[in-house]
């Protein structure tokens, strides 16, 4: 397998792991906390299901991966990114002064690429 394959495997880790969080974050919102406990349950399945799908890709193998989880992975990746994108804004915003987010541009640009180029399931 190559190091490109392995390091898109752990991109799209980091993504679920982000999408989890954030399923769990959501839970705690004012409006869902008042409000239906279908929801909740809903976003307590969808973080799960995204921490089980990463554990599947943590030994970089997709044999386990059904296309319901590329659906997820692509959903993860998408909100990863406009995270990522939100936060980079928000971050030059706070400090007032244009910033080099290497790291952050290049988690950006690797997700642009698996997007459009990766071979999925």
């Amino acid at each position: 397998m190559s190091d490109r394959t392995n390091l898109d495997f752990e991109l799209f880790c980091r993504a679920l792991q982000h999408y989890s969080q954030r399923m769990t974050d959501l839970k705690e919102d004012e409006e869902i906390k008042n409000g239906n406990n279908i929801l909740k349950q809903d976003l307590e399945d969808n973080s799960k299901l995204a921490l089980e799908v990463a554990d599947l890709l943590i030994d970089y193998h997709s044999n386990n991966v059904t296309s319901d989880h590329v659906e997820l992975i692509k959903s993860a990746l998408e909100l990863y990114k406009d995270d990522l994108l939100v936060n980079s804004e928000s971050l030059k915003k706070k400090l007032k002064v244009e910033i080099s987010l290497k790291n952050l541009d290049d988690e950006i640009r690797n997700i642009d690429r698996v997007m459009r180029v990766r071979d999925w399931v």
